[in-house]
C-alpha cells in the first residue's frame, strides 16, 4: 500500500461485510464525499484492492467513532449477574447486581427483570449482592467502550444504571 493507507493504524476494527451492508447508504455518502462514484468504486476494487480496503478501514473508523460517541451506558448480562457501566468524561463507573445461583431468577429473562423493576419480585428475598466501582480510562472513552462491546457488552439505557445504583443505595453520578 502507498500513501495514507500504508501508515494508517486502526483504533477499532473494519466493519464486517454484513455490517457494511447495513450502513450502505452512509458508506455511499462517504465515497461520494471523497469524489468516488459507483463506477469508480467498482474500478478501484478491481484495479487497486488495497486502496479500496483502506477506504473501508477509514470509513469503519469514522463509523465506530460516531456510533460510540452516542452511547453512554453498556451492560453485560448473565443469568445471575447484571453489570452496567456508564462512561463519564474521566472514568467508567460500574454497578453490578449478583444473585445466588439458587435464587430461581434469571437476569437474562425479560420477565424476571420486569418483576424486579416493577416490584412484583421481592429482590431482597433472593439475597442480592451489589458492587459499585469506578476506574479511569485505559485509553479513552470510545476505545475503552469499544473493547467492552467487542467483549460482549451491549448498549443500554442510563435508566438501568441509575436504577441499579438506587437499589445499591447510591444515586450514582
Amino acid at each position: 500500500m502507498t500513501g495514507i493507507f500504508h501508515f494508517y493504524n486502526m483504533k477499532y476494527r473494519r466493519l464486517q461485510t454484513r455490517e457494511l451492508e447495513a450502513v450502505q447508504e452512509e458508506f455511499v455518502q462517504f465515497l461520494v464525499s471523497n469524489t468516488i462514484v459507483a463506477e469508480d468504486w467498482v474500478k478501484l476494487k478491481e484495479e487497486n484492492p488495497a486502496k479500496a480496503e483502506g477506504l473501508i478501514d477509514i470509513f469503519s473508523e469514522i463509523f465506530w467513532e460516531k456510533a460510540l460517541s452516542k452511547i453512554r451506558c453498556v451492560e453485560i448480562r448473565k443469568s445471575h449477574v447484571l453489570r452496567v457501566m456508564i462512561f463519564l468524561e474521566e472514568e467508567i463507573r460500574m454497578v453490578e447486581l449478583q444473585l445466588p445461583a439458587t435464587s430461581g431468577l434469571d437476569l437474562t429473562h425479560a420477565k424476571d427483570i420486569e418483576g424486579i423493576a416493577d416490584g412484583t419480585t421481592d429482590i431482597a428475598a433472593h439475597a442480592p449482592e451489589m458492587y459499585i466501582g469506578s476506574k479511569k480510562f485505559e485509553v479513552n472513552k470510545n476505545e475503552d467502550m469499544f473493547r467492552f462491546i467487542e467483549g460482549g457488552a451491549i448498549p443500554c439505557s442510563e435508566n438501568l444504571y441509575f436504577g441499579l445504583m438506587s437499589m445499591a443505595g447510591d444515586q450514582g453520578e
